[in-house]
């Protein structure tokens, strides 16, 4: 026993130990922190031991998130990795800060970013409009909302609180609505013809700010047509800005009939009557311009678009400038040749439908003042074309010859 103890031997006291096992491999890291949804922050899981790696930090995702998700806790010693932080958000991150947080050009409810947001904001304030009924009317936009803002001054306006107005004319009356504001602070003044949407604004003014004692005045024209609404919308600059404001009002209705064409009016050829061309409502009557219109003969003819009616237009000429409407039947088939020629510059086309734009055959303006336009065309017999001389410039118009050849078909 003792012999087999001396072979197996314990070291003596100055022997050296065995060497040591490698050590485990580290844990996996934890799972990233929960996405944020409004103003939460997720949290990166801690990393494992001993070279485990934290997990990412959350990504705010929701409007008005925190600005970056919280990394993970680094490994534990000795050479764990902390996890990374949150992603940055993008978009508009908060619609009531009065900054453009994404640096587009646009903030709060300008930004479409916000429209989710600020939607409601606006239609319940469009609800409760006020009817005006007086010419002058006092408000006060700190008692407002802030849902709206207007397109003028740099593309938007109006980032401080807002009362809205609603005008509707007489009834029967269709007019000028020219709306005056005056103001001791900065607002703006707009006009919309459907209350909550801002790219149906029809007018905006932001032209001044008080000055030396000043007050702030603003000014908007419009055309209003009988049983149109038109939301008025009064709005502060800036919040520090809302304060109160006097309204003057003023409407101008537009006679049809007194011979003078308004701005929303077709015609007027100074009286009420239906059926001459321009109707009781001051309205072009296509189907009466259509039978009116001049009978082309063989040969040399005249006319003038002077004093036309500026509601055709061809392929190539005559958008809203003043026509003259002729009307020619073939004999046979054949080609008719037309050979346009004035002073002025002037173009034609050529339509198997009066009131028909999709019905043209040709369309001819290739000269300027002076110079003669032709078109020669197959035609039909019996078929009844109408060919319309047209004005190119506002200013252009004036006297012609359209010289009408024809040859039959062999």
């Amino acid at each position: 026993m003792l012999a087999l103890s001396a072979a197996a031997g314990c070291g003596d006291d100055d022997g050296q130990g065995g060497a040591g096992g490698n050590g485990g491999s580290g844990g996996a890291g934890g799972d990233g922190g929960a996405d944020a949804t409004s103003t939460g922050t997720g949290t990166g899981g801690s990393g494992g031991e001993p070279t485990g790696t934290g997990g990412s930090g959350g990504e705010p995702t929701g409007t008005g998130g925190a600005p970056t998700g919280t990394g993970g806790s680094g490994g534990a010693e000795p050479t764990g990795t902390g996890g990374s932080g949150g992603a940055e958000p993008t978009g508009e991150t908060d619609c009531t800060n009065y900054e453009d947080d994404d640096g587009d050009g646009s903030y709060d409810c300008a930004d479409t970013d916000c429209a989710a947001t600020c939607a409601p904001i606006a239609e319940a304030a469009c609800a409760s409009a006020t009817p005006i009924v007086s010419t002058t009317i006092h408000g006060d936009t700190s008692e407002g909302t802030s849902g709206l803002e207007g397109t003028c001054f740099l593309g938007n306006t109006g980032h401080g609180p807002e009362e809205i107005h609603l005008f509707t004319p007489p009834t029967g009356q269709s007019g000028t609505l020219v709306i005056e504001l005056e103001s001791p602070t900065d607002h703006s003044v707009y006009a919309r013809s459907a209350c909550a949407d801002m790219f149906s604004e029809i007018d905006c003014s932001d032209e001044s700010s008080p000055y030396e004692g000043l007050p702030d005045q603003e000014r908007i024209e419009i055309y209003v047509r009988d049983g149109q609404a038109v939301p008025i919308v009064v709005d502060a600059y800036e919040p520090r800005e809302a304060g109160p404001y006097t309204l003057n009002v003023r409407f101008t209705p537009i006679v049809c009939g007194d011979g003078t064409v308004d701005a929303i009016e077709e015609c007027d050829d100074g009286n009420t009557t239906s059926g001459d061309g321009c109707s009781s409502t001051c309205v072009y009557e296509l189907d009466v311009l259509c039978e009116d219109a001049a009978e082309l003969a063989i040969g040399e003819n005249t006319g003038s678009t002077t004093a036309g009616a500026s509601v055709f237009e061809g392929s190539c000429i005559g958008w809203d400038l003043p026509e003259a409407i002729h009307r020619f039947t073939p004999p046979s088939d054949g080609t008719l040749t037309l050979t346009l020629s004035a002073d002025a510059d002037l173009g034609f086309y050529v339509r198997e439908g009066c009131a028909d734009f999709g019905s043209e055959l040709e369309c001819a303006d290739d000269g300027g003042r002076g110079d003669d336009e032709t078109l020669a065309i197959d035609v039909a017999g019996g078929e009844p074309l109408f060919v319309i001389v047209d004005t190119y410039m506002p200013i252009g118009g004036g006297p012609y010859t359209l010289t009408v050849a024809f040859t039959p078909a062999p």
